[in-house]
């Protein structure tokens, strides 16, 4: 069967069927993914009737603007991400004109990159991708001696 996501607390007068009086848990996993897909569903609606396509980037993110801006502000941006939510993995490209630093969005194949330049790449921290120094017990927990220049401090 399916695990239920929801916790029974006792009902309430006038409330009915199988999830009258229960509250929404979101450690148990089925309400993980359950709720991602309603409120994906609540985010899709919104962006088809408030908001319109703007562009999408390398990483399959869309980008979209309010029809209608608030009075006497600019109008509001979102991103749709390509997968997890993510902040870091909007490009450059498209977080100056999602935080309305550019008033227009990026041309369709990007600004012009210098050589120097490296690809954009979302935040590793967490993954077998991050950065581990010297020393780190996933790195084999060794690392180079003290140069003998440290003199640890003890009171007096």
């Amino acid at each position: 069967g399916v695990a239920s996501a929801y916790i029974g607390v006792p009902q309430h007068a006038g409330e009915r069927g199988p999830k009258a009086g229960r509250i929404w848990d979101p450690t148990v996993p089925a309400a993980r993914s359950q709720g991602c897909h309603s409120m994906d569903f609540v985010t899709r609606l919104h962006l088809h009737f408030k908001a319109r396509l703007i562009g999408s980037d390398s990483f399959g993110n869309r980008y979209y603007e309010e029809r209608k801006a608030r009075h006497g502000k600019p109008p509001r941006r979102y991103v749709r991400y390509n997968g997890m939510a993510e902040a870091s993995k909007v490009p450059a490209d498209w977080h100056g004109w999602l935080h309305h630093t550019e008033d227009s969005p990026p041309p369709a194949g990007g600004y012009a990159r210098h050589d120097w330049q490296l690809e954009h790449m979302p935040n590793t921290t967490g993954t077998k991708h991050a950065h581990r120094p010297a020393g780190h017990v996933l790195k084999g927990g060794k690392r180079a001696a003290a140069t003998g220049d440290y003199e640890p401090w003890s009171p007096s």
